[in-house]
């Protein structure tokens, strides 16, 4: 670090225009900063870098979005463990099936909330659009069997799959719909939720969900959240 400032001792800040960019050339010395230079005049010009022509040397970098998401969400939710729940992230791991006496096809949901050993709510995230041209809610139905997957393995009757709210949606409700799943352990509800990823609030996300999670937590029986949910 000593060295690096020693080196930028003699360097004066300029104000950046194209005319820079085009004086600086590169070679043998300096050739090796040539892709990061050329991601810096993108963002100067507020360009896009082509992937499909174009003889620039530069670096791609992709940003998983659907983990970013992800992570998000789960900031929100770790504020709903209490002494009655727990909130869990990718727990718990569980086998869905046996194959010569080995545990195989092993599902890890989301986000699950447990009360005790009982899995009573599983949460799932999809960074998607929830709805279809007309502006209805409209799920991928591979994932519904994900989800019913889940609650068939966890003998869960509550699942929420979880999407961003977009710019332009007509819709502001959070809880944008709701299905009920027959098994043969019982009706299984699943809710459709949005989350406004724009609010730099996040205890007012976290109040707003609260607020249509623990409802339904409430109905069933080996929870009891109703302290903290007061």
């Amino acid at each position: 670090m000593v060295t690096g400032l020693t080196y930028l001792q003699d360097v004066d800040l300029i104000n950046l225009n194209p005319i820079v960019f085009q004086k600086i050339k590169f070679g043998r010395l300096n050739t090796e900063f040539e892709p990061l230079f050329n991601l810096a005049k993108l963002f100067f010009h507020n360009f896009q870098p082509g992937l499909s022509e174009g003889k620039e040397k530069t670096f791609s970098f992709l940003v998983p979005i659907h983990l970013l998401f992800e992570n998000f969400v789960a900031k929100i939710f770790q504020t709903f463990s209490d002494v009655a729940l727990k909130f869990n992230y990718h727990k718990p791991q569980l086998p869905l099936a046996l194959h010569k006496g080995k545990e195989v096809f092993w599902l890890e949901p989301d986000f699950t909330i447990t009360c005790g050993d009982d899995v009573i709510t599983i949460l799932d995230t999809k960074y998607k659009y929830p709805f279809d041209k007309e502006g209805n809610v409209s799920i991928n139905t591979d994932d519904l069997y994900q989800l019913s997957t889940y609650a068939l393995r966890c003998n869960c009757k509550t699942l929420f799959l979880i999407y961003p709210k977009f710019l332009g949606s007509n819709n502001e409700k959070n809880l944008l719909d709701e299905y009920q799943i027959q098994s043969a352990f019982g009706r299984i509800t699943l809710c459709i939720m949005q989350i406004d990823i724009m609010e730099n609030d996040l205890e007012k996300i976290s109040t707003t969900l609260r607020g249509e999670v623990y409802p339904l937590l409430i109905q069933e029986p080996n929870a009891n959240p109703a302290s903290s949910a007061t």
